[in-house]
């Protein structure tokens, strides 16, 4: 099992070609091995956009980004969402901004 927990959008920031490193992550993993990835939501449609300034992103990027690579979502968990945050300034001037969790697992 492999977490990435509160840093993607910061992985998209430091690297131009993600998915290299999305790639590398499937080759750890063997086949049956699960991903999670937790992170800051963006709001719908942001895609990358807000990863350097908000330091969030939109969940359908990361699932777009795992599943090129070879993995599939398999559950996501709802339960880090919190309908209060406008989700258009940055998540630490929250007290609870809100995020999701996902789980793939490599095909």
């Amino acid at each position: 099992m492999i977490t990435i927990i509160n840093s993607y959008h910061d992985m998209v920031n430091a690297n131009p070609n993600i998915q290299t490193t999305n790639q590398r992550i499937y080759q750890l993993l063997k086949l049956g091995g699960i991903l999670i990835v937790r992170d800051h939501e963006a709001l719908e449609g942001a895609g990358k956009t807000a990863t350097r300034t908000l330091h969030r992103i939109d969940p359908a990027a990361v699932i777009a980004d795992f599943e090129a690579v070879g993995f599939k979502k398999v559950s996501e968990g709802d339960f880090l969402k919190n309908s209060q945050d406008p989700k258009d300034e940055h998540w630490n001037k929250l007290s609870t901004p809100s995020g999701f969790i996902l789980k793939f697992i490599k095909m």
